[in-house]
């Protein structure tokens, strides 16, 4: 039963995904939250964006915070007295695949896998960025591959099963005697079916 469970929940997610990607190719999406922090005269900003275009996705998050100390000791710890976000989606008519700012040819990146971080000053704030691009392919693999596994293995079992009834071997195919606990080709034990 959870078996059964699994599969159609990675079916499902399948399926969503191959329409994603299909989706990508004629329109990009983005979706960015906002959060920011304010203790005292000091605020810090979050920004957590997902965008989609040609076929990959990429997840990319900004971190800015008041200059404390040249290690960015901000990032570690700080306790905020208000909070507030917002959440924003919007369209891009043109997509192209989302890569990141790395420009090392690795294997990942001509995968289409891109990761990175990188920490930088700008307008009194310190900022850090990390960026995460995937292409959507990978993904339908990974959520894929379990069904198509289970299909295939109750496929060769139910074959197997009704190769033993019929009185061949399950695994060559050999006629065998009823009551033989092996195959007489392969030599493959099986457990002897009993008659109805």
């Amino acid at each position: 039963m959870l078996q059964r469970l699994v599969r159609l929940v990675c079916v499902a997610f399948s399926i969503v995904i191959l329409l994603e990607w299909i989706h990508t190719f004629f329109e990009g999406d983005m979706l960015q939250w906002n959060r920011w922090q304010r203790s005292g005269e000091q605020t810090w900003y979050d920004v957590y964006a997902c965008n989609t275009g040609m076929g990959g996705i990429k997840y990319t998050s900004w971190r800015y915070g008041p200059i404390a100390s040249q290690d960015m000791d901000w990032f570690r710890w700080r306790h905020s007295d208000t909070e507030q976000s917002s959440l924003m989606y919007r369209n891009t008519p043109v997509p192209s695949y989302p890569e990141g700012e790395a420009t090392d040819e690795s294997t990942l990146m001509s995968l289409g896998i891109g990761i990175g971080t990188t920490r930088y000053f700008e307008g009194g704030y310190a900022v850090e960025r990390f960026e995460f691009t995937l292409p959507i392919w990978m993904m339908l693999v990974a959520t894929a591959f379990f069904p198509i596994f289970s299909y295939f293995r109750m496929v060769i079992q139910r074959q197997r099963f009704h190769r033993r009834r019929l009185g061949y071997c399950p695994c060559c195919g050999e006629p065998i005697q009823p009551r033989s606990a092996q195959c007489p080709i392969c030599d493959r034990p099986f457990a002897v079916v009993s008659e109805v």
